[in-house]
Protein backbone atom coordinates (compact mmCIF):
# COMPACT_ATOMS: atom_id res chain seq x y z
CA UNK A 1 0.00 0.00 0.00
CA UNK A 2 3.00 2.32 0.85
CA UNK A 3 4.28 1.93 -2.62
CA UNK A 4 1.23 2.47 -4.26
CA UNK A 5 1.08 5.79 -2.41
CA UNK A 6 4.49 6.67 -2.85
CA UNK A 7 4.15 5.98 -7.11
CA UNK A 8 1.11 7.90 -7.32
CA UNK A 9 2.91 10.95 -5.31
CA UNK A 10 5.71 10.58 -7.82
CA UNK A 11 2.72 10.88 -10.41
CA UNK A 12 1.79 13.96 -9.10
CA UNK A 13 5.17 15.92 -8.78
CA UNK A 14 6.04 14.47 -12.18
CA UNK A 15 2.85 15.75 -13.70
CA UNK A 16 3.19 19.36 -12.06
CA UNK A 17 7.03 19.45 -13.48
CA UNK A 18 5.42 18.04 -17.13
CA UNK A 19 2.65 21.10 -17.00
CA UNK A 20 5.16 23.70 -15.78
CA UNK A 21 7.39 22.93 -18.89
CA UNK A 22 5.58 22.78 -21.65
CA UNK A 23 3.64 26.14 -19.80
CA UNK A 24 6.94 28.16 -20.32
CA UNK A 25 6.71 27.71 -24.07
CA UNK A 26 2.92 28.01 -24.52
CA UNK A 27 2.78 28.57 -28.29
CA UNK A 28 4.96 25.38 -28.69
CA UNK A 29 2.44 23.66 -26.70
CA UNK A 30 -1.00 24.85 -28.25
CA UNK A 31 1.43 24.13 -31.59
CA UNK A 32 2.04 20.21 -30.21
CA UNK A 33 -1.71 20.07 -28.98
CA UNK A 34 -3.17 20.67 -32.30
CA UNK A 35 -0.84 18.02 -33.88
CA UNK A 36 -1.59 15.89 -31.71
CA UNK A 37 -5.44 16.49 -32.04
CA UNK A 38 -5.08 16.35 -35.93
CA UNK A 39 -2.54 12.69 -35.06
CA UNK A 40 -5.57 11.23 -33.26
CA UNK A 41 -8.31 12.58 -35.83
CA UNK A 42 -7.22 10.59 -38.58
CA UNK A 43 -7.99 7.06 -37.77
CA UNK A 44 -11.69 7.95 -36.98
CA UNK A 45 -12.10 10.43 -39.98
CA UNK A 46 -10.76 7.60 -42.35
CA UNK A 47 -13.02 5.34 -40.57
CA UNK A 48 -15.99 7.83 -40.73
CA UNK A 49 -15.45 8.11 -44.88
CA UNK A 50 -15.54 4.85 -44.96
CA UNK A 51 -18.66 4.21 -43.40
CA UNK A 52 -20.62 7.26 -45.10
CA UNK A 53 -19.26 6.13 -48.49
CA UNK A 54 -19.68 2.21 -48.00
CA UNK A 55 -22.52 0.28 -46.73
CA UNK A 56 -21.10 0.90 -42.75
CA UNK A 57 -20.65 -1.24 -40.62
CA UNK A 58 -23.07 -3.97 -39.73
CA UNK A 59 -25.61 -3.06 -37.13
CA UNK A 60 -24.37 0.41 -36.81
CA UNK A 61 -26.09 3.76 -37.40
CA UNK A 62 -24.15 6.38 -38.47
CA UNK A 63 -24.87 8.54 -35.06
CA UNK A 64 -23.58 5.46 -33.30
CA UNK A 65 -20.34 5.19 -35.45
CA UNK A 66 -20.05 8.81 -34.45
CA UNK A 67 -20.73 7.70 -30.70
CA UNK A 68 -17.78 5.04 -31.09
CA UNK A 69 -15.33 7.37 -32.77
CA UNK A 70 -15.93 10.06 -29.93
CA UNK A 71 -15.43 7.46 -27.59
CA UNK A 72 -12.33 6.29 -29.46
CA UNK A 73 -11.18 9.90 -29.45
CA UNK A 74 -11.34 10.47 -25.66
CA UNK A 75 -10.00 6.90 -24.26
CA UNK A 76 -6.95 7.29 -26.84
CA UNK A 77 -6.22 10.90 -25.63
CA UNK A 78 -6.68 10.03 -21.83
CA UNK A 79 -4.55 7.52 -21.98
CA UNK A 80 -1.90 8.88 -23.61
CA UNK A 81 -2.13 11.97 -21.43
CA UNK A 82 -1.62 9.05 -18.57
CA UNK A 83 1.12 7.10 -20.30
CA UNK A 84 2.31 8.85 -23.92
CA UNK A 85 5.55 9.34 -22.69
CA UNK A 86 6.11 6.01 -21.24
CA UNK A 87 7.68 4.46 -24.51
CA UNK A 88 9.94 7.07 -25.43
CA UNK A 89 11.05 7.15 -21.62
CA UNK A 90 11.91 3.50 -21.63
CA UNK A 91 13.76 3.47 -24.81
CA UNK A 92 15.81 7.11 -23.34
CA UNK A 93 16.34 4.61 -20.30
CA UNK A 94 17.53 1.53 -21.57
CA UNK A 95 19.69 2.93 -24.30
CA UNK A 96 21.57 5.05 -21.36
CA UNK A 97 21.97 2.49 -18.88
CA UNK A 98 19.56 5.09 -16.44
CA UNK A 99 17.55 2.34 -15.85
CA UNK A 100 20.40 0.90 -13.05
CA UNK A 101 19.61 3.87 -10.99
CA UNK A 102 15.78 3.65 -10.98
CA UNK A 103 16.59 -0.08 -10.03
CA UNK A 104 18.14 1.48 -6.52
CA UNK A 105 15.05 3.64 -5.80
CA UNK A 106 12.61 2.11 -2.95
CA UNK A 107 9.90 2.58 -5.21
CA UNK A 108 8.92 -0.38 -7.84
CA UNK A 109 10.78 0.43 -11.06
CA UNK A 110 7.71 -0.03 -13.30
CA UNK A 111 5.83 2.26 -11.72
CA UNK A 112 7.96 4.77 -11.52
CA UNK A 113 8.51 4.15 -15.17
CA UNK A 114 4.38 4.18 -15.96
CA UNK A 115 4.18 7.61 -13.81
CA UNK A 116 6.80 9.22 -16.02
CA UNK A 117 4.36 8.97 -18.97
CA UNK A 118 2.12 12.06 -18.68
CA UNK A 119 1.71 14.35 -21.42
CA UNK A 120 -0.45 17.28 -21.31
CA UNK A 121 -0.60 17.65 -25.04
CA UNK A 122 -3.34 15.31 -25.73
CA UNK A 123 -5.80 17.72 -24.10
CA UNK A 124 -7.43 18.54 -27.53
CA UNK A 125 -8.30 15.02 -28.15
CA UNK A 126 -10.11 14.28 -24.88
CA UNK A 127 -12.18 17.27 -25.63
CA UNK A 128 -12.84 16.56 -29.11
CA UNK A 129 -13.88 13.22 -27.94
CA UNK A 130 -15.98 14.30 -25.52
CA UNK A 131 -17.96 16.73 -27.67
CA UNK A 132 -18.47 14.46 -30.54
CA UNK A 133 -19.86 12.06 -27.69
CA UNK A 134 -22.03 14.38 -26.10
CA UNK A 135 -23.00 15.59 -29.68
CA UNK A 136 -23.84 11.92 -30.83
CA UNK A 137 -25.88 10.97 -27.29
CA UNK A 138 -27.56 13.86 -28.44
CA UNK A 139 -28.61 12.52 -31.45
CA UNK A 140 -29.65 9.04 -29.95
CA UNK A 141 -32.08 10.46 -27.40
CA UNK A 142 -29.36 8.49 -24.69
CA UNK A 143 -30.69 8.81 -21.59
CA UNK A 144 -28.15 8.24 -18.67
CA UNK A 145 -29.39 6.55 -15.71
CA UNK A 146 -27.04 5.64 -12.54
CA UNK A 147 -26.41 2.05 -13.45
CA UNK A 148 -25.29 3.18 -16.76
CA UNK A 149 -22.90 5.70 -15.96
CA UNK A 150 -21.56 3.46 -13.35
CA UNK A 151 -21.00 0.89 -16.01
CA UNK A 152 -19.43 3.14 -18.28
CA UNK A 153 -17.20 4.51 -15.34
CA UNK A 154 -15.91 0.97 -15.06
CA UNK A 155 -15.57 0.37 -18.88
CA UNK A 156 -13.38 3.34 -18.67
CA UNK A 157 -11.64 2.58 -16.07
CA UNK A 158 -10.90 -1.10 -17.45
CA UNK A 159 -9.71 0.50 -20.64
CA UNK A 160 -7.48 2.68 -18.97
CA UNK A 161 -5.84 -0.42 -17.12
CA UNK A 162 -5.37 -2.27 -20.30
CA UNK A 163 -3.64 0.54 -21.79
CA UNK A 164 -1.18 0.75 -18.67
CA UNK A 165 -0.81 -2.90 -19.21
CA UNK A 166 0.46 -2.59 -22.78
CA UNK A 167 2.72 -0.06 -21.76
CA UNK A 168 4.12 -2.20 -19.18
CA UNK A 169 4.42 -5.44 -22.01
CA UNK A 170 6.66 -2.84 -24.25
CA UNK A 171 8.75 -1.73 -21.11
CA UNK A 172 9.54 -5.37 -20.49
CA UNK A 173 10.71 -6.14 -23.96
CA UNK A 174 12.32 -2.73 -24.43
CA UNK A 175 15.00 -3.68 -21.35
CA UNK A 176 15.71 -7.09 -23.47
CA UNK A 177 16.95 -4.74 -26.54
CA UNK A 178 19.03 -1.89 -26.91
CA UNK A 179 17.55 -0.66 -30.25
CA UNK A 180 13.87 -1.36 -30.32
CA UNK A 181 12.97 -0.15 -33.76
CA UNK A 182 9.98 -0.56 -34.97
CA UNK A 183 8.55 -2.18 -31.63
CA UNK A 184 6.54 1.09 -30.92
CA UNK A 185 5.30 0.80 -34.32
CA UNK A 186 3.81 -2.93 -34.40
CA UNK A 187 2.59 -2.35 -30.83
CA UNK A 188 0.52 0.75 -32.19
CA UNK A 189 -0.66 -1.52 -35.22
CA UNK A 190 -1.56 -4.34 -32.42
CA UNK A 191 -3.35 -1.97 -30.64
CA UNK A 192 -5.32 -0.36 -33.66
CA UNK A 193 -7.45 -3.58 -33.83
CA UNK A 194 -9.23 -1.48 -30.67
CA UNK A 195 -10.51 1.15 -33.02
CA UNK A 196 -13.10 -0.87 -35.17
CA UNK A 197 -16.48 -2.60 -33.63
CA UNK A 198 -16.25 -6.32 -32.42
CA UNK A 199 -18.79 -7.23 -35.48
CA UNK A 200 -16.25 -6.56 -38.14
CA UNK A 201 -14.48 -10.06 -36.61
CA UNK A 202 -15.09 -13.54 -36.87
CA UNK A 203 -16.69 -15.25 -33.66
CA UNK A 204 -13.56 -16.51 -32.44
CA UNK A 205 -11.96 -12.99 -33.16
CA UNK A 206 -14.07 -11.73 -31.05
CA UNK A 207 -13.46 -14.20 -28.15
CA UNK A 208 -9.76 -13.00 -28.03
CA UNK A 209 -10.49 -9.45 -28.14
CA UNK A 210 -12.37 -9.42 -25.09
CA UNK A 211 -10.92 -11.87 -22.96
CA UNK A 212 -7.37 -12.73 -24.17
CA UNK A 213 -5.89 -10.07 -25.87
CA UNK A 214 -8.96 -7.51 -24.60
CA UNK A 215 -8.63 -4.45 -27.10
CA UNK A 216 -12.33 -4.67 -27.19
CA UNK A 217 -12.66 -3.41 -23.90
CA UNK A 218 -10.89 0.02 -24.66
CA UNK A 219 -13.68 1.19 -27.26
CA UNK A 220 -16.05 -1.11 -28.00
CA UNK A 221 -17.42 -1.82 -24.44
CA UNK A 222 -17.71 1.92 -23.41
CA UNK A 223 -19.30 2.40 -26.54
CA UNK A 224 -22.10 -0.66 -25.99
CA UNK A 225 -22.85 0.51 -22.20
CA UNK A 226 -23.96 3.77 -23.83
CA UNK A 227 -26.03 2.56 -26.02
CA UNK A 228 -27.73 -0.13 -23.79
CA UNK A 229 -26.61 -3.16 -26.06
CA UNK A 230 -24.11 -4.64 -23.62
CA UNK A 231 -25.18 -8.26 -22.79
CA UNK A 232 -21.39 -9.13 -21.13
CA UNK A 233 -21.31 -8.45 -17.40
CA UNK A 234 -19.40 -5.14 -16.67
CA UNK A 235 -17.65 -6.63 -13.52
CA UNK A 236 -16.45 -9.53 -15.79
CA UNK A 237 -14.77 -7.13 -17.96
CA UNK A 238 -13.08 -5.14 -15.13
CA UNK A 239 -12.13 -8.55 -14.09
CA UNK A 240 -10.80 -9.19 -17.24
CA UNK A 241 -8.51 -6.33 -17.55
CA UNK A 242 -7.24 -6.94 -14.04
CA UNK A 243 -6.28 -10.35 -15.19
CA UNK A 244 -4.39 -8.96 -18.02
CA UNK A 245 -2.12 -6.01 -16.05
CA UNK A 246 -1.54 -9.11 -13.31
CA UNK A 247 -0.21 -10.54 -16.26
CA UNK A 248 1.80 -7.70 -17.94
CA UNK A 249 3.67 -7.41 -14.42
CA UNK A 250 4.12 -11.06 -14.48
CA UNK A 251 5.98 -10.29 -17.80
CA UNK A 252 7.82 -7.16 -16.30
CA UNK A 253 9.64 -8.93 -13.22
CA UNK A 254 10.16 -12.18 -15.53
CA UNK A 255 12.09 -9.34 -17.80
CA UNK A 256 13.59 -7.48 -15.43
CA UNK A 257 15.34 -10.56 -13.51
CA UNK A 258 17.35 -10.92 -17.19
CA UNK A 259 18.59 -7.24 -17.25
CA UNK A 260 21.80 -6.84 -17.31
CA UNK A 261 22.19 -2.92 -18.16
CA UNK A 262 21.60 -1.31 -21.22
CA UNK A 263 19.82 -3.64 -23.04
CA UNK A 264 20.79 -7.01 -21.27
Amino acid sequence: MKSIIKIFRYFIKYSKLTIARQMQYRLNFFLSTTIALVGTSIGPLIQLLIVTNTRGYPGWTLEQVFLFQGILLFTSGFSNMLFGNVKNHIIGLVRKGDLDVLLLKPIPTIGTIISSGFNLEQLGSIFAGLWLIIWASLKLNIVLSPLMLIAFFIAILSGIIIHMAINIIFSAIAVKIVFTGRLAEIFHAISGFANYPLELFPKAVQIVFLFLIPFAVMVYIPTRVLLGHISINIITIFAVSIMFFLISLLIWIKSIRKYSSAGG
